[in-house]
């Protein structure tokens, strides 16, 4: 478990959908479960990415139909939360999956589900 500081965030990317922040820089890859979970209508989705490359971030509904892309771009290592709002959606049993291929050949596909109650 590494111990962390509290630097100021910095925003990467914002859309109506989501916000991402980067803190740090990560040593592995890893994708953790959304806080708070069950949520209305806004949760948090953090990941780690140790090495730069293309990374995606996408949620799905149960049917595995993609209802919102919150990440699919370029970024550098490091530690990024993303805000996700769903108040368009309706309640229910939802899946995220990151996706991330490092520059120096890594993959990495995690998925985890979350739950919007209403």
């Amino acid at each position: 478990l590494m111990m962390l500081r509290q630097p100021r965030s910095t925003q990467c990317r914002s859309s109506a959908a989501s916000d991402v922040y980067k803190r740090q820089l990560a040593d592995s890859y890893s994708l953790m479960q959304n806080y708070p979970n069950p949520f209305n209508p806004v949760t948090v989705i953090s990941y780690n990415i140790p090495v730069s490359g293309n990374v995606s971030l996408k949620v799905f509904d149960m049917l595995g139909r993609e209802v919102r892309s919150l990440v699919n771009n370029f970024v550098t290592s490091g530690i990024y939360s993303v805000n996700f709002d769903g108040s368009s959606l309706s309640s229910g049993i939802y899946f995220y999956k990151l996706e991330a291929d490092g520059i120096s050949g890594q993959k990495f596909v995690s998925t985890k589900r979350m739950v919007l109650i209403k």
